[in-house]
């Protein structure tokens, strides 16, 4: 998806990585063969929705890249299965966060595959105030808030959405 590539590379050029964006798998394991003899880490963040077979293609890269170490981040979408994929190093559930892909974008402790929630715990960012009339809207985002970790209150219209801001003196987020 161009708009996760596009967050992906900008997110990790800023860490001073070369980075190179392709469109196919194919094009990736075609450029990891084309990479000079210094170059020995490589990163590779696969988009799992891009990737028809996600342990076929993490198979590709890794004969591609060798001899030099590689580790294949998965980018995977929420309701994604629980279960260690073959030949990946990590796995990154989507929406990515920037803080969170910094930190996965560094050096894996150990070789095992782990499976990383990039969303933090709900309430773990902060609260957030929704202040909208419509029910079904007001549903909608505060399940989109709750899903990016805000502990989130709800106002039905702009009265009682100031009422809530002044009560609230640690509000994150107020979105009306």
């Amino acid at each position: 998806h161009p708009v996760i590539r596009t967050a992906v590379c900008d997110t990790v050029s800023a860490l001073s990585a070369h980075v190179i964006s392709v469109d196919s798998v194919v094009e990736a394991i075609e450029a990891l063969r084309d990479f000079a003899a210094p170059i020995r880490r490589v990163q590779v963040f696969l988009d799992a929705s891009a990737a028809q077979k996600l342990e076929h293609a993490a198979s590709g890269l890794r004969a591609a890249a060798s001899p030099r170490q590689i580790e294949v981040i998965a980018l995977l979408p929420p309701d994604a299965e629980s279960t260690p994929l073959t030949g990946v190093t990590r796995c990154v559930v989507k929406p990515l966060c920037t803080g969170d892909l910094v930190a996965c974008a560094a050096p894996a402790d150990n070789a095992l595959s782990t499976r990383m929630r990039a969303l933090p715990m709900s309430g773990s960012r902060g609260r957030a105030l929704v202040v909208e009339d419509n029910a079904v809207n007001q549903e909608m985002a505060r399940a989109m808030l709750d899903m990016l970790g805000f502990e989130v209150i709800t106002a039905s219209n702009g009265r009682e959405g100031v009422a809530a801001a002044v009560a609230e003196d640690e509000l994150a987020v107020i979105l009306m």
